[in-house]
């Protein structure tokens, strides 16, 4: 299921972009976004992919 906060594209060189939208919180990560962003790894973490703030420019690694 889409997480509001976590935006994926598909890039065709095969890699995917992971962007954070959650400006208010400072692209914080809580239990759901983590949840999310690990279902977008999905089960072959290897495939490449490029984790980045959407919007506000930065990213807190504590709770939020």
């Amino acid at each position: 299921m889409p997480h509001p906060h976590l935006m994926i594209e598909r890039h065709p060189a095969g890699y995917r972009w992971l962007r954070l939208a959650r400006p208010e919180r400072r692209n914080a990560l809580d239990v759901s976004l983590m949840t999310a962003v690990r279902d977008a790894i999905g089960p072959n973490p290897r495939r490449p992919c490029c984790w980045a703030a959407r919007t506000g420019g930065c990213s807190a690694p504590g709770p939020t």
